[in-house]
């Protein structure tokens, strides 16, 4: 889809025979020559290089764009290069030019630049990120070679922002570099590098608007001139709307402001997405009556507004600003991209259904707001300010600098609505250095909103009072132990707390590699190997969930739009990435996620399935997730439905088996918007995989950090890598039959690898069994090789090149090997494929087969199942000895004065029936103390009865409901993902009660612990799950502590959510317990679930025949591979 209007380009005409620029033009016109082209290059210091005779025939030839950490910065280590590098340019003027300005105009240089013209110099610039401009008509000779020689160094410096940051700065001319050349009397470019031209719409509305036209002239000559200066604005179809015109006389040598005004009826608005109508300003001078000079500039007429309730306002209407954070970055480019890399990028993020865009962490290129002027999309726009700062006169005046260049050089783009003004800042007392340039902003441009990126330190430190506007980086789920759904508690808090200071969310999210999948995927370690795919997307669905109900967030912004290049990072098993965008860094390949947002965003119809890089599979999936904004979806597997869904989250959800056949399987969804269908498509290959385990691995070369081990280790986060022409030895330990090959290679989506493999089975004489082997050089998964069936112990793979930086290097991320698999129906079972309704055959195992025997145990469970149930009981209240329902209060309502004192910072949160109480596990700080609690011994009989909610964050043996460290404990089992109910005995020692029930899974579950005298007894949710023989037991003095164990302790203190504390001094029986857990009206089976219950319901009823004769009749196709 085109997004663009109509661009206008106003450039001279430029003759390049022979090196010549110019060549005695005679248009009075500004012209404009691309300096890009055959520059000399050299990575280091070079004495001299200055001097118009420094001798650079043998320096790299390269173009503009450059940087030259394109590559050593993406590959991780923390070691790209930072220092000096020379550029030098030849080119020659036109001797009919004599007389003109000549302008050198750079629109980026990483990150200080040292220009010399013909060996004079031209100006030093400080700062990446930003054009500069050096007038150079006294330097250079008309009719000659000029040379111009940059020293680019992006050498860390005190004095020029950003100190640090978590993102690469690279060195070299990274944007485009042009010769300008003009009469002496011009618009100047001077002026921090800006158009000259300054367009300041005010009193915007529907019915008129002011605009003032600002226009900065030079008269570079010595003798005072007289311009009329003019001013056209132009409606979206060029059609002429106003004309302003003054004359005035302009001295020689100097720089003078006009001022021109007037006031525009009926303004056709800039709207955002839905309607970005642009005007434009062509703003001429003339001298003698002939046109000496012209520049034209985008308008747009818009008014907004930003409420601390309700969000941000564009003209009068509530636009939610929802998009991404983006860098300047690329593989194989670094920030040297073009623009039509550009307009990529725009094109896909408008795609996800962005309206909103922070340009992070620095000034982007004129072409990114050109773009999302035309685009209507909504920027903020910011000086790298990161992380801290230091007081010096140099390093404040380098971000004044900075800041004036980005508010002059984007001033004309109604897209860009704020300035932002810091990024993580952590240096205490930068609140001095912020409002300097919050009032230096403010001074610049009345007209727009200063804000800030705040983390990383207290949510109110006094530099985040200073900007107009405050937003938060906000990780949970991701950095730190605290979970994603915590984002909704922390949200309402801080609105609260802040009530009178707007806040938005300007980084949030989480890493994927999405070549990493699991299927229900724990929180990973930010910093480990692994990222599965589905955990960002499980993380983005938790945030944005609570985003959309919270209009108060007048931004919310993903971090990031695409992965990019951090060379100091090593995660998610690709060095030197931050993997947490939505597009790859290639842009070769869009997330999951990115269709999540496209669902939400877009009104585009998305259909999407979800986890489809998941593949092979070596067992059956057990749901299937689709992605859709279409009111309507059904999925089928092979042609077969498995169903029709409806949604209103944009999430389709089929909880249920998936059942696989043996090879390549088709996963379609359909999704029924407005009567018309909209398809995905994707397929999963099911392999049963009969792999050879292998005892040992050596190498002819390995690199320290990827030693030959790992290609056998099974994780796909590790890898082998070893150089000139590597070999790889496998020993099986004993001789098997090997009938495959398989080898997932290190970037093998970017590179071709060349390999041989050989077969011994004594490692002397060797069989060759491939030859020339070659990955696809399309996938980083598990690529297959069939070889001839052979009998070996040790098989050597031998690297023989690829196309990568290092054509002698070999790097494998695993290698495994097949011999034949007899496939049979317990096999398929035992791998979710089978039919689960295959209970038994006339051996009373499954049989492959679904028929009468299994219709006759499903009678005989139900049966059985209806005699077996318990009816929930009320426990009543006359054992009720201490009762903490912790809704917005730590007050016992038992009656018996228990009430519980907060230790540090535990904070109210939603629970599983109104409040509950979210703990930090932070040592000391994070738990309750119930007074007076100390007589509550439960010697004679004990319940303690809690609602729970955490994940595997929590701390090994963390506490849930204790009475200090010598009476009874109800508290996480250990390391394991179950709880324990322990009692210390009266003469030492301890009663334990060990559960086996998975429940730190972020899902809400009912935990009772009972002493009944004789034994003690574990309940998760309502079912017994341990028990063990008692006697007598110890009592204390200590108090009743929640989410700790006494208030000093270091560990064991619980991370997550703690509801409804009930404790009973009498042993409540199993119907009592029930109803704690369910409820009066819940019915369920006290023993372990029977294989009969296939909705996996607790009860074998009519849902479970239904199934059954689903399955039944599914399995009497006799084309159907899961029934032999």
């Amino acid at each position: 889809m085109n997004v663009h209007r109509k661009r206008r380009l106003f450039i001279g005409s430029v003759l390049l025979g022979i090196g010549i620029i110019g060549a005695g033009l005679s248009s009075a016109q500004r012209l404009e020559v691309p300096l890009n082209d055959q520059w000399r290059f050299y990575r280091a210091e070079a004495s001299g290089a200055e001097q118009s005779a420094f001798d650079d025939s043998g320096w790299e030839a390269v173009s503009v764009p450059h940087t030259y950490n394109a590559l050593d910065a993406q590959d991780g280590g923390s070691n790209y290069y930072r220092g000096p590098a020379w550029y030098r340019k030849h080119f020659t003027l036109s001797a009919a030019d004599a007389g003109k300005r000549v302008y050198l105009f750079f629109e980026s240089v990483g990150k200080k630049a040292q220009v010399y013209c013909n060996g004079l110099p031209a100006g030093t610039h400080s700062g990446a990120y930003a054009a500069f401009c050096f007038d150079i008509t006294d330097l250079v000779r008309f009719g000659a070679e000029n040379v111009v020689a940059v020293r680019a160094d992006n050498s860390s410096s005190l004095s020029i922002a950003p100190l640090s940051g978590d993102f690469n700065q690279y060195g070299g001319i990274c944007r485009p570099v042009r010769l300008v050349l003009t009469e002496p009397v011009h618009i100047t470019l001077l002026d921090y590098a800006s158009s000259g031209v300054y367009l300041k719409p005010t009193q915007v509305s529907s019915t008129s608007a002011d605009l003032e036209v600002k226009v900065l002239v030079r008269n570079a000559g010595a003798d005072s001139r007289t311009a009329v200066v003019r001013a056209k604005i132009y409606d979206a179809d060029d059609a002429l709307v106003d004309t302003l015109e003054t004359e005035q006389a302009i001295a020689g040598g100097t720089t003078q402001t006009i001022l021109l005004n007037t006031q525009i009826a009926n303004p056709h608005l800039w709207n955002g997405p839905s309607d970005p109508y642009l005007y434009s300003v062509l703003t001429e001078v003339e001298i003698d009556g002939t046109v000496a000079d012209s520049v034209r500039q985008p308008l747009g007429f818009r008014y907004f507004s930003v409420d601390v309730n309700q969000g941000f306002f564009l003209n009068g209407q509530y636009l939610d600003l929802h998009g991404v954070a983006m860098h300047e970055d690329r593989t194989d480019k670094g920030r040297a991209i073009s623009d039509q890399d550009r307009v990529q990028d725009m094109e896909l993020m408008a795609e996800m259904g962005c309206n909103w865009i922070r340009l992070s962490h620095y000034q982007h290129a004129q072409k990114v707001y050109d773009l999302a002027d035309e685009m209507g999309i909504v920027l903020s726009t910011e000086i790298p300010i990161v992380n801290g700062v230091v007081f010096t006169d140099e390093f404040i005046e380098n971000c004044k600098d900075q800041l004036r260049e980005l508010i002059r050089q984007n001033f004309n783009h109604p897209s860009v609505c704020f300035w932002l003004l810091y990024n993580e800042l952590t240096t205490s007392g930068s609140e001095t250095v912020i409002q300097q340039l919050h009032d230096l902003a403010k001074a610049e441009d009345p007209t727009r909103l200063t804000a800030a990126a705040h983390n990383n330190t207290s949510d109110t430190a006094a530099w985040s009072y200073v900007t107009d506007l405050l937003a938060y980086n906000r990780y949970y789920g991701w950095y730190g132990s605290t979970p994603a759904s915590y984002f909704a508690t922390w949200a309402d808090s801080i609105h609260s707390s802040r009530s009178t200071d707007e806040i938005g969310i300007t980084e949030y999210g989480a890493g994927a590699n999405p070549y990493h999948h699991e299927e229900y995927a724990a929180w990973p370690s930010p910093g480990g190997a692994w990222h599965p795919e589905e955990y960002q997307c499980t993380l983005h669905e938790v945030h944005w969930k609570a985003m959309k109900e919270r209009p108060f967030l007048w931004c919310k912004t993903i971090w990031n739009g695409f992965d990019f290049a951090v060379d100091s990072r090593n995660e998610g098993g690709q060095p030197g990435l931050n993997d947490k965008g939505m597009i790859t860094r290639d842009r070769t390949l869009k997330k999951d996620v990115f269709y999540w947002y496209k669902a939400n965003w877009s009104s585009e119809p998305v259909v999407y399935i979800t986890s489809r890089r998941f593949t092979p599979r070596t067992s059956c999936p057990q749901y299937v997730k689709v992605y859709s904004n279409c009111p309507t979806v059904e999925l089928f597997v092979n042609g077969v439905s498995q169903g029709l869904r409806t949604g209103s989250d944009h999430i389709f959800l089929w909880e249920q088996a998936v059942h696989l056949q043996l090879g390549d399987n088709e996963i379609r969804a359909v999704g029924m918007r407005d009567g018309r269908e909209y398809t995905d498509v994707c397929t999963w290959q099911f392999e049963i995989e009969n792999t050879i385990s292998v005892a040992s691995v050596s190498a002819s070369h390995y690199e320290t950090a990827n030693p030959p081990e790992n290609a056998a280790d099974g994780n796909l986060a590790t890898r082998w890598a070893g150089d000139n022409y590597p070999w790889i030895l496998f020993d099986f330990g004993a001789l098997r039959t090997v009938e495959k090959v398989g080898i997932a290679f290190y970037l093998g989506e970017q590179r071709f690898y060349y390999f041989d493999v050989e077969a011994s089975e004594d490692q002397v004489n060797w069989t060759a069994v491939l030859t020339g082997g070659q990955n696809s050089g399309t996938t980083r998964d598990m690529e297959m090789f069939d070889i001839p069936d052979v009998t070996a112990r040790y098989i050597r793979i031998t690297g023989g090149g690829n196309t990568g930086p290092y054509p002698a290097w070999t790097s494998f991320y695993e290698v495994k090997f097949y011999t034949n698999l007899n496939v049979d129906c317990a096999l398929l079972r035992s791998l979710n494929c089978g039919y689960a309704s295959d209970f038994s055959g006339p051996d009373g195992q499954p049989d492959c087969l679904v028929n009468l025997l299994d219709l006759q145990k499903l009678a005989q469970q139900w049966m059985d199942d209806y005699r077996e149930n318990i009816i929930p009981a009320e426990p009543g209240t006359e054992h009720l000895a201490a009762y903490w329902p912790l809704d917005g209060t730590y007050a016992d309502a038992s009656g018996h004065g228990y009430d519980a004192v907060s230790g540090g910072s535990p904070v109210f949160d939603l629970g599983h029936c109104g409040q509950s109480v979210y703990f930090n596990g932070a040592a000391g700080t994070s738990y309750l103390s119930c007074r007076n609690s100390t007589a509550l011994h439960l010697s004679q009989g004990a319940t303690v009865s809690v609602w729970i909610r955490s994940s595997g964050l929590t701390h090994a043996w963390a506490s849930v409901v204790t009475k200090g460290l010598n009476a009874w404990r109800l508290m996480r089992n250990n390391e394991t993902n179950s709880i324990s109910f322990h009692f210390n005995k009266a003469g030492g020692g301890e009663y334990q009660a060990n559960g086996i029930t998975p429940v730190l899974d972020g899902q809400w579950h009912h935990l009772a612990g009972v002493y009944t005298g004789g034994k003690v007894l574990l309940y998760i949710d309502g079912r017994l799950d341990a028990e063990t023989e008692a006697g007598a037991v110890n009592t204390t003095t200590d108090s009743v502590y929640i989410g700790s164990r006494v208030s000093s302790t270091s560990t064991r203190n619980w991370i997550g959510n703690i509801d409804e504390v009930r404790i009973y001094d009498r042993a409540l029986d199993a119907a009592a317990i029930l109803y704690l857990a369910e409820g009066q009206s819940y019915f369920k089976i006290p023993d372990p679930t029977e294989e009969t219950d296939l909705t996996a319901d607790g009860m074998i009823d009519l849902e479970d025949l239904i199934v059954f004769l689903r399955q039944w009749l599914a399995c009497s196709d006799p084309e159907n591979p899961l029934c032999f």
